[in-house]
């Protein structure tokens, strides 16, 4: 008797081996990568979304739209744009998919209302894409100083470079947990975080910080943050910093146990495994849960869900 497993896994079915069709344009010399890439992140962050959808890499932009390439004109070689046809065949067109195929997914989401949050694991920061209005994917307990919340939802993996002509993508679930202060008495002497943005901010004026900070005291709509290795308070507005949702914070407030038992799918009242979490968020996610559409670069490329079977004794 053979037994299918529910899948995670989808792969490449047209074009089968994949190829891609791509502007490429040569940067100009003297050119850094990472300046292109700061250029692009702004165009993004100003509503050019077409922008994301690009690469640079090896001394090259790689991109889905002839609209990159106009508003690059000051950072690639001029009249040296083309478009070309790339399959993952070695290092360089295997990162240039793998990261295309990346960004679509992440606009595929965002074109059907996902929302995502940003998970550190072993260093390294994940995405994690989850509707906000939805309690597959969210779980709130309000109390009188805070939201004590979870978010499960599916992290893209993509496998661009290990199979000449095939690339996969791993829908794998996730979860994390987080607190939304309403009163932030109870949380002095608590450790805090300060958001990325307030602390460029701090760069530009000079101020130097260690990142690690505790909730000293609460003036109005500022909190006075004590820079704990660097003995000195900062004053911060409070939709500046945010509380790190600790196992043992969730726990002093007695909701660790609802909220793990969410995000690792032990609900006993409710009976949402791992699997069938997966089939729920995969419905929600994509049009057919067997076979869905992409376009990486110019062109669309088809994924199919791939079936694992166990052949089991009688």
């Amino acid at each position: 008797m053979m037994r299918i497993y529910t899948s995670n896994l989808y792969r490449n079915v047209n074009p089968e081996p994949i190829i891609i069709e791509v502007y490429v344009a040569p940067l100009k010399k003297g050119i850094a990568e990472y300046t292109v890439w700061k250029k692009i992140k702004e165009l993004a962050s100003s509503g050019l979304a077409e922008v994301y959808l690009s690469v640079v890499t090896h001394g090259k932009l790689y991109a889905g739209s002839k609209i990159v390439i106009d508003e690059l004109t000051d950072y690639i070689a001029e009249n040296m744009s083309q478009v070309i046809k790339i399959t993952n065949d070695n290092e360089e067109h295997s990162k240039v998919i793998g990261l295309l195929i990346y960004r679509s997914i992440d606009n595929f989401f965002r074109n059907r209302n996902f929302k995502t949050t940003r998970i550190l694991e072993d260093g390294k920061e994940k995405r994690v894409y989850y509707k906000d209005d939805d309690p597959t994917f969210v779980l709130n307990i309000k109390e009188d100083m805070a939201t004590f919340g979870a978010i499960r939802g599916l992290t893209p993996k993509v496998y661009a470079g290990n199979v000449p002509g095939i690339t996969y993508l791993f829908f794998v679930p996730e979860g994390k947990h987080f607190i939304e202060a309403h009163n932030w008495v109870p949380f002095v002497g608590e450790e805090i975080k300060i958001k990325r943005r307030y602390l460029e901010e701090l760069e530009k004026r000079n101020i130097s910080y260690s990142k690690v900070f505790q909730l000293k005291e609460v003036k109005g709509n500022n909190a006075i943050v004590s820079d704990k290795f660097l003995n000195r308070t900062i004053e911060v507005p409070l939709d500046e910093i945010y509380i790190p949702a600790t196992t043992g914070l969730l726990d002093k407030f007695g909701v660790f146990e609802a909220l793990q038992a969410f995000t690792s799918f032990k609900e006993e009242d409710k009976g949402i495994t791992e699997y069938k979490f997966l089939e729920i968020a995969l419905g929600k996610i994509l049009p057919s849960k067997e076979e869905f559409t992409l376009k990486v670069g110019l062109t669309d490329i088809t994924f199919r869900r791939i079936y694992f079977g166990l052949e089991e004794g009688t």
